[in-house]
């Protein structure tokens, strides 16, 4: 009976490392995946659970620089910028404001519209001009709000 009692701990490590190894093994291989695989990951994962938490900040290249659900897009366009998400936006609200990316440089003030982007029911249109109102390059964040599913 003493010597089952010490095979207890043992066997307790030995599974410990073995979960360990799987684990490892599955961050490895993660983390070895490339960029084109990742992406495919993100937009998978938006297909099988609805992201309620429509966001994004834009620099002012119009390049996404954080958002808040898998399968946003931005690009500058024309005279502003069109943020794209996972759905369709076309019945929420749209709020952005002239913001940077960082923690530093506050941005000059600017005026900034919202509108749903013309053609695409996924997409924000955002335009953004100066206080004399001529277009100027600007980063910004943007936050959509649609009512719940079921309301």
């Amino acid at each position: 009976m003493f010597k089952l009692r010490r095979l207890g701990p043992v066997m307790s490590a030995a599974a410990i490392g073995a979960v360990l190894t799987v684990t490892g093994a599955g961050i490895a291989a993660a983390h070895s995946s490339g960029p084109a695989q990742h992406v495919a990951v993100h937009q998978a994962a938006a297909k099988r659970v609805p992201c309620l938490s429509l966001w994004a900040v834009v620099n002012k290249a119009g390049v996404l620089q954080r958002a808040g659900c898998p399968g946003t897009t931005s690009a500058f366009v024309g005279t502003g910028y069109q943020v794209l998400f996972y759905r369709n936006v076309r019945d929420c609200a749209y709020v952005a404001s002239a913001g940077n990316a960082g923690s530093r440089d506050v941005p000059i003030p600017a005026v900034v519209s919202t509108v749903g982007r013309l053609g695409k029911v996924r997409g924000v249109f955002i335009g953004i001009v100066d206080l004399s109102g001529h277009a100027i390059k600007r980063g910004f964040h943007l936050i959509v709000e649609c009512k719940q599913p079921g309301f």
